[in-house]
């Protein structure tokens, strides 16, 4: 389970870094999703699988929908 923890913690950072300094609104928005998906690894490798849940279901959601309304305009 650690190697789950440091290589998810790795991508959130490195997707975090990339989502901030992205130009192109999409890209970033992307980036911002996987940085979330990797949140979710790290709870749910710490033993909390229900805020793992949490954070993909609303906040990745949510930026997932974000996204969708983006493409459209």
């Amino acid at each position: 389970m650690q190697i789950a923890f440091y290589s998810a913690a790795a991508i959130a950072i490195f997707a975090t870094v990339m989502a901030i300094t992205q130009s192109n609104a999409v890209h970033a928005l992307l980036y911002l999703a996987a940085s979330l998906v990797a949140a979710g690894v790290v709870f749910y490798t710490l033993g909390a699988p229900f805020v793992a849940a949490l954070e993909l279901i609303i906040y990745a959601g949510a930026i997932m929908v974000l996204l969708d309304r983006k493409s459209v305009v």
